[in-house]
């Protein structure tokens, strides 16, 4: 069973009993939506306190329409915050399962480690190349203690 897969944008190693992500491309997603929150909540912030100090009522309905324009990025925000783990390394013993989906494309398979402190990692595999399924093996084998790689 191999120890390195490729996934859609960089490769992953089991060794040193973890799994360690080499990223092929630089992802700015994540400092993106870190800068559209500090922004949300900046713009929020100045509108209570327009209403608080300044008794200028107009800024509700500006904090209700800056909340509706908004939300369709409140979700992957809080999720890219909150819910997804940036690291690059995780150590076997900090996951506690792993499970596979296939994404709308039908190209594309979604493997997520779910960690032990409540996070995700989250790695997406292309169908042509057949590795979701060694991967999961792979680290369900790890989990299991009947595998391990060096």
């Amino acid at each position: 069973m191999p120890t390195e897969f490729i996934t859609l944008d960089g490769r992953l190693t089991i060794k040193f009993a973890a799994v360690i992500e080499k990223k092929l491309k630089q992802n700015k997603e994540g400092f993106m939506r870190f800068a559209a929150f500090t922004l949300w909540v900046a713009l929020l912030a100045f509108c209570v306190y327009r209403v608080v100090e300044e008794r200028d009522y107009f800024f509700i309905l500006q904090g209700v329409v800056t909340l509706f324009w908004m939300e369709p990025g409140i979700k992957s925000i809080y999720a890219s915050l909150f819910v997804e783990t940036w690291k690059s390394t995780i150590p076997f013993a900090d996951i506690q399962s792993v499970n596979s989906a296939p994404l709308d494309n039908s190209l594309e398979t979604q493997v997520t480690l779910h960690l032990k402190n409540g996070r995700k990692k989250f790695y997406v595999f292309r169908n042509a190349e057949k590795q979701a399924d060694d991967f999961i093996q792979a680290v369900e084998l790890q989990l299991h203690g009947a595998l391990s790689f060096s």
